[in-house]
């Protein structure tokens, strides 16, 4: 191709680039390929940008796919849309990159990403948003929180400890991750991932009202997605609406038999109703669906304690703590309500 420029005089006014589309896991963080997560291994890519009349530079600010095409319409001469979120790489670096300049807009510093591949597997979709230092990686309500400049295998997860640096990352990953989720809207009413996904963000956000309204919307576009209705069961039962909450569990259910957070909201809603000893088999049915689905434990702990089996809500506290993996809190709970039961063995 370059050839082909050079012979008929046109390499002088084209511009090159060059770029890949993801990188490999290659078994980093136990991904064996891509598409799944939203670490550095695939998301970091060569971009290579060659212009007439540019000396060879490295970039070392955070940049993304997204700015190749403004790149490739200003070098055109032609005006990026509004609604364009890219920048002109061959443009001003830094905020006073003037707004409808060769430039565009300055956008605050940070690189989003994410990824709705997870949901095939039952997982919460991921979003992350990296300023080249550090990078904020948000699935549902947990974030983790890397040290790219100290840690660039982003091995340790420092959300849980530097708690000032996660909010404000996490903040700005819930406003970003809204803003895309409205931008596909505008180009596909009828997404239900759409609508799913700004529900999620207000369920975060604490406005289940909002919440709520979301999840039906993506149940009536999309109702054989059991996760949707998990999500509006959750959402109705943050509102105090029992009944509404157990009819989104139950149909989660019929789509899926097998939906461990469905039959987890069922329990959680008997022992909250005093019926404790009904709740446990649901919690049983969340734990055989999910074995790995510490929360229910928990709830099964807490739903036999309260009907008097105190034997096996020890068994179950003591299931917890032995859990692989995090689980601060239902480890925290469980640790209380064991030593609550005193000698019971």
């Amino acid at each position: 191709m370059l050839a082909w420029l050079h012979a008929r005089s046109l390499a002088d006014r084209t511009v090159i680039i060059v770029a890949g589309d993801h990188g490999e896991s290659l078994n980093e963080h136990g991904e064996r390929t891509h598409g799944m997560l939203l670490y550095d291994s695939t998301l970091r890519v060569p971009l290579i940008v060659a212009a007439p009349g540019r000396a060879a530079a490295r970039r070392t600010d955070p940049v993304s796919l997204a700015d190749v095409a403004p790149t490739i319409l200003r070098a055109a001469g032609v005006t990026a849309p509004a609604a364009m979120t890219g920048r002109d790489l061959l443009g001003p670096v830094g905020p006073n990159a003037a707004a409808g300049g060769r430039g565009g807009a300055w956008r605050p510093p940070g690189v989003y990403s994410e990824t709705d591949y997870p949901r095939v597997a039952g997982w919460s979709p991921l979003q992350a948003l990296s300023d080249g230092r550090w990078k904020t990686i948000r699935a549902g309500a947990l974030s983790e929180v890397y040290d790219l400049q100290n840690d660039p295998a982003e091995a340790h997860d420092l959300g849980t400890t530097e708690t000032w640096l996660a909010a404000p990352g996490a903040r700005a990953l819930r406003d970003e991750a809204a803003r895309a989720e409205r931008a596909a809207l505008v180009l596909a009413p009828d997404s239900a991932a759409s609508h799913n996904g700004l529900g999620l963000i207000a369920v975060d956000d604490g406005r289940s009202g909002d919440a709520v309204s979301e999840f039906e919307r993506a149940t009536a576009i999309d109702p054989r997605d059991a996760s949707y209705w998990v999500n509006l069961g959750n959402a109705r039962r943050a509102r105090h609406d029992a009944a509404a909450a157990g009819q989104a569990y139950r149909r989660a259910l019929d789509v899926d038999p097998g939906a461990a957070d469905a039959a987890n909201g069922v329990g959680v809603l008997l022992v909250e109703a005093n019926r404790a000893r009904d709740a446990a088999p649901w919690f049983e049915r969340a734990i055989a669906a999910a074995p790995d689905f510490v929360e229910a434990r928990l709830n099964l702990g807490i739903a036999l304690q309260q009907a008097g089996d105190t034997q096996r809500a020890a068994e179950s506290y003591r299931a917890v703590l032995s859990a692989a993996g995090g689980h601060s809190p239902e480890k925290q709970a469980a640790a209380r309500l064991l030593a609550a039961l005193g000698a019971v063995r």
